[in-house]
């Protein structure tokens, strides 16, 4: 489904959509963004990136 699509059918609907991304660091919500209508529909993201602490084994090493 190309954003196109996806305002169409928003639109059509009355959605409103919104993105949760980790590994795409916002890209989603970019390429979503982007599309023609969009702030008619689109209500952005928000993202989380891996915390280097989490990293280390569970049992803190």
């Amino acid at each position: 489904m190309g954003t196109a699509e996806l305002s169409e059918i928003a639109a059509a609907k009355d959605l409103q959509v919104a993105v949760a991304e980790s590994l795409t660091a916002g890209l989603l919500a970019s390429a979503i963004g982007s599309g023609a209508g969009a702030r008619e529909w689109f209500r952005g993201g928000s993202r989380r990136l891996p915390d280097r602490r989490e990293e280390r084994d569970p049992r803190g090493r």
